[in-house]
């Protein structure tokens, strides 16, 4: 039954992040950045880690930074660190729900940042062995970027109310 749900999750996640990427209008990436313009748009926030058991899975809220998507609006893309303890192979996405609220009000993810954010995704879907560590990110869409943000995790299949919370103060 569990396969069966981790099935179903992947598809809809697949479906999911193929609609957003065909909803781009041919948006072109710019690869012109230059430095100044790196730290101009990344701006980086406290960098305290909240570390946590989650079922058979380990997550280290490591820290976050802000930076801007292709169409230049602000975004946070949160390092977390995760360890896989179960006997089975995992990947971050199909073992954790991971959730960033601001003012109490849940952020989308976002899938397209700029060239300037740094950003890399590949972590959050590749499978990991038995005590295995790897660094994810994911970046958020914000509403705005003086509100204290509040990341939160928790096994995605679960019926413990276990969750690992960091807060961060933008500045």
């Amino acid at each position: 039954m569990k396969k069966v749900f981790l099935y179903l999750l992947s598809v809809i996640l697949i479906l999911t992040i193929l609609s957003g990427c065909m909803n781009n209008d041919n948006e072109t990436l710019s690869s012109t950045a230059s430095k100044n313009d790196i730290s101009s748009n990344e701006t980086a926030l406290k960098n305290e880690t909240t570390n946590g058991d989650l079922g058979e899975y380990n997550v280290n809220i490591k820290s976050c930074r802000l930076a801007k998507d292709y169409e230049g609006k602000d975004i946070v893309i949160v390092n977390y660190g995760f360890t896989n303890n179960s006997d089975n192979s995992a990947s971050f996405t199909f073992a954790i729900s991971d959730k960033v609220f601001q003012n109490g009000v849940g952020l989308n993810k976002c899938y397209t940042a700029a060239d300037s954010a740094k950003y890399s995704s590949d972590n959050q879907s590749k499978d990991i062995k038995k005590g295995a560590t790897i660094d994810v990110e994911v970046a958020y869409n914000l509403n705005d970027s003086t509100t204290p943000i509040e990341v939160e995790c928790s096994e995605l299949i679960s019926f413990s109310d276990e969750k690992v919370t960091k807060n961060f103060n933008i500045k």
